[in-house]
């Protein structure tokens, strides 16, 4: 007779201790990794989001400016109905400095941008230029009122505010509609008389301040308003453009500040950086800007990710009070752009 024998107690608790141990070890290297894996994922949330944004403020600071060939804002008149209901100072009026850029330093907790409270203690930045490439005019006006004829079908609509612009003076002006016969066809021959259509500001007059002739570019003003607003408890960075459309540019933005680089002694050089408010203060002026710092605070969307709060400094202190959320992953990019229209 074969005698059967199975595991003792000791040997079962034994047994189960290592299984217990093997099994918080899996644990641990699981639970690891998926914090590794979280970790990484808002990283390279946070990275893409600082630096797309930067990149495309950038390159709307650089063309800041532009005016076309003309080259001096002086030179450029409006016929716009400035009187209109539906004319935008922000949108529509000629900047007040030749560098195109306006700001507002450290809002406080009323200010609007469109209807968009503003985050309190952040910075607003506007730009204006002309943009680049447009059509040019292939029939000379034989008066001021006449039709501007191009050559090809530019995508232009009624109701688009326009410069024309042959390197000694400009226009800017509303197309009112096209003119259907005549050596031009219809779609490439814009009206500008008097009046509007339904929510434009309109023609004052009909007429330009010169007759313009072969060559002469036809250029789109470009606005670009970028500011913070914070909805449901998210920050996020705004985008307002010609067409008064403002849409969300980033989220997670918690902190938007300027810094803008000043030639206070004419010879083209930024000798100093400061703020929006040392420049009102100082008796300098945004056309002595030749560039601008733009500074941001990414936070993750995902919470959890850090186990204490960061203490960054930022912006002269402590960015990060006990308010906001401390689990969340941050990072601060910075970029300097130049104003290119500022230099030869």
């Amino acid at each position: 007779m074969t005698l059967q024998r199975g595991f003792s107690v000791v040997e079962l608790m034994i047994a189960m201790a290592l299984s217990l141990l093997l099994g918080l070890g899996i644990f641990q290297v699981f639970t690891s990794n998926q914090e590794s894996a979280r970790l990484t994922q808002a990283l390279v949330e946070v990275q893409d989001t600082g630096r797309i944004a930067l990149d495309l403020v950038a390159r709307d600071i650089r063309n800041a400016g532009y005016w076309g060939c003309a080259g001096d804002l002086d030179r450029i008149s409006t016929t716009l109905n400035t009187n209109s209901d539906f004319y935008d100072v922000d949108i529509h009026s000629k900047p007040s400095t030749d560098s195109g850029i306006s700001a507002q330093d450290n809002v406080d907790a009323v200010t609007e941008v469109d209807g968009y409270l503003v985050v309190a203690g952040t910075d607003v930045l506007e730009l204006r230029s002309m943009a680049s490439g447009g059509v040019s005019i292939s029939k000379p006006m034989n008066t001021e009122s006449a039709a501007l004829f191009v050559e090809h079908d530019s995508g232009i609509e009624v109701g688009d505010v326009l410069t024309v612009n042959d390197c000694e003076s400009g226009d800017i002006f509303e197309v009112t509609g096209f003119q259907e016969s005549g050596n031009g066809s219809k779609g490439n021959s814009m009206v500008h008389n008097q009046g509007n259509t339904t929510g434009t500001p309109g023609n004052a007059k009909k007429e330009l301040s010169k007759q313009y002739g072969i060559g002469s570019q036809i250029l789109r003003p470009t606005y670009r308003g970028y500011f913070l607003n914070e909805q449901n408890g998210v920050k996020r960075l705004m985008y307002r453009n010609e067409r008064d459309s403002t849409t969300v540019f980033a989220d997670n933005v918690e902190d938007f500040q300027l810094m803008f680089g000043v030639d206070s002694t004419g010879d083209r050089v930024a000798d100093k950086f400061v703020s929006g408010t040392t420049i009102a203060s100082d008796g300098l002026s945004y056309g002595d800007v030749l560039s601008v710092e733009v500074s941001i605070r990414i936070a993750s969307s995902a919470t959890n990710i850090v186990d204490e709060g960061i203490p960054y400094i930022w912006n002269g202190g402590d960015a990060l009070p006990e308010a906001e959320d401390q689990g969340r992953l941050r990072r601060v990019f910075s970029s300097v752009s130049t104003i290119r229209s500022k230099f030869p």
